[in-house]
């Protein structure tokens, strides 16, 4: 029983130090999308969009469409009803997901959700 749990835990040790040594192919695509500069890249492309419609007293959802469009990014209406939204966006009427790029790393789902009030202004 000894040699058994001695064996485990030094299973369970040797992976572990494979893992984070980065051996090929194991999670290399998690330590790239880790990269601060990732992170940068994203919230600078997602400011500079919203940097066009800054000077709006009420950014409308035309408005965010062809900040984002100029760009190339995709940009889908999604029902707040029937769609998981973050907190901050609760009382959305309505919403966009807009597939920014580069993407947002380490994202569950793709692209930025920005919401409407009832007057169709964007809630910042």
């Amino acid at each position: 029983m000894k040699r058994f749990c001695a064996g485990l835990l030094c299973g369970i040790a040797l992976a572990c130090g494979l893992i984070l040594t980065g051996v090929p192919g194991v999670l290399p695509g998690m330590y790239a999308r880790m990269d601060q500069r990732a992170t940068n890249d994203w919230q600078v492309a997602k400011l500079l969009m919203l940097r066009d419609t800054a000077f709006l007293a009420c950014a409308g959802q035309e408005d965010i469409r062809h900040a984002a469009q100029i760009r190339g990014w995709e940009v889908e209406i999604i029902n707040p009803d029937t769609e998981a939204m973050p907190r901050q966006l609760q009382d959305a009427h309505w919403a966009l997901r807009i597939h920014t790029r580069p993407a947002p790393p380490l994202a569950t789902e793709p692209g930025d959700i920005y919401g409407f009030d009832s007057r169709g202004c964007l809630m910042r």
